[in-house]
């Protein structure tokens, strides 16, 4: 076994990429390794009860938690954020980072300190193959390039190229949160890897939906929006169709950006800010998501089909292979009628037994030893 290592984490401040973050900390830990988290210190007592090493930080001076994902492109606080980066790197004295490809302070930080540099990413490659015409993912590239230069600037860093084969964005590792067979085939520089689902939830306790599944006997719908931007509309066209719908739904409302409009709540929603799937399992039927990374990766291991409605680039990348592989459908029109027929579809087959054949794959690369041995990888043999 290699020797002993020491890890800090710095994931962005929502439960998307920090459970992943918590995956690959046990897998690390479990085999002898030092990790430790800096992060939001809302996580701090949840990461502690699961026998996890953390630093909390307090974000006085901004309305958003430390690292929170609104502030990626354009942190306000940057400087400070790369001073606290800065102290606990001083500290720690991690042999590699662990991050999240939108967390540009620890970008900087690794580079700055010379040390190895991991990355969880999603469940689309953000950026094109080498060689690949891929016009969005080349925007997309571009645009993370662009703000990544501006950071630097303000710390006096030399800008870095936009280029697909070499760009600093991937770290010194990039682990995809999906597996070959769910994917696009292209050739991928070689730093990028398949990691399966990377997937974890915490323990979960809601004495209040208990009452309200009790109280119900329609099938279960699990809901998982995430933010939907500027098209908060949809929220309330949304709600009128799920009441006249004779399902129940459970809705994860993390990250909701669109329950600052004033709605009555039909009878038939149960609201949280978490719910995890996995808790719920046995008696959802499907999952309507964005197609956000977590959301897909948990209804495909759960055994879920998916009907997406997505809403970032990516998400409709996601989708589109979503709907190619008959693992789910995208709902294009919300009405009633539009929902009712979709609902009735991704429960028949061949969604159903995709999923399932699609769980298995995903089980595959679910290996604790190959993470390991990957996240090691960097230090050589």
């Amino acid at each position: 076994m290699p020797a002993v290592k020491r890890f800090l984490f710095v994931p962005l401040s929502s439960f998307g990429y920090l459970f992943p973050a918590v995956k690959v900390a046990h897998v690390l830990m479990a085999r002898g390794d030092d990790v430790h988290f800096l992060t939001s210190i809302r996580y701090e007592p949840l990461l502690r009860l699961y026998g996890i090493p953390t630093l909390g930080i307090s974000n006085n001076r901004s309305e958003h938690p430390f690292l929170h994902p609104a502030l990626w492109y354009d942190d306000p606080l940057l400087e400070e954020v790369i001073s606290a980066f800065d102290q606990v790197v001083n500290h720690v004295r991690p042999d590699a980072i662990i991050s999240t490809p939108l967390t540009l302070p620890a970008f900087i930080t690794a580079e700055r300190h010379d040390i190895p540099l991991i990355v969880i990413g999603f469940s689309e490659y953000l950026f094109p193959g080498i060689g690949e015409q891929n016009r969005t993912k080349a925007w997309r590239l571009g645009e993370f390039t662009g703000f990544y230069n501006k950071a630097r600037a303000r710390l006096d860093l030399p800008p870095v190229p936009v280029s697909a084969e070499a760009t600093p964005l991937l770290g010194d590792r990039y682990l995809i949160r999906n597996i070959p067979e769910l994917d696009d085939a292209r050739t991928l520089p070689p730093q990028v890897a398949y990691a399966g689902g990377l997937y974890w939830e915490p323990e979960y306790h809601n004495p209040a939906l208990a009452r309200f599944l009790k109280a119900g006997q329609q099938p279960v719908v699990y809901v998982q929006l995430g933010r939907l931007f500027n098209d908060g509309a949809l929220w309330g066209q949304l709600l009128t169709s799920f009441a006249e719908l004779p399902y129940r739904f459970l809705v994860d409302v993390g990250r909701a950006d669109y329950l600052a409009q004033t709605h009555q709540i039909p009878a038939n929603l149960f609201l949280a800010p978490f719910i995890p799937l996995g808790k719920y399992a046995d008696i959802v039927a499907f999952v309507l998501c964005t197609a956000q990374s977590t959301s897909v990766i948990s209804a495909i291991l759960h055994g879920k089909p998916i009907v997406s409605l997505p809403h970032s680039d990516d998400a409709k990348e996601l989708t589109v292979k979503i709907e190619a592989y008959q693992i789910g459908r995208r709902l294009t029109q919300i009405s009633t009628a539009a929902l009712r027929e979709c609902f009735d579809e991704v429960q028949q087959s061949p969604y159903r037994d995709n999923v399932l054949a699609y769980r298995q794959l995903f089980e595959r690369y679910d290996d604790a030893s190959q993470i390991y041995a990957t996240i090691h990888s960097i230090f050589g043999p």
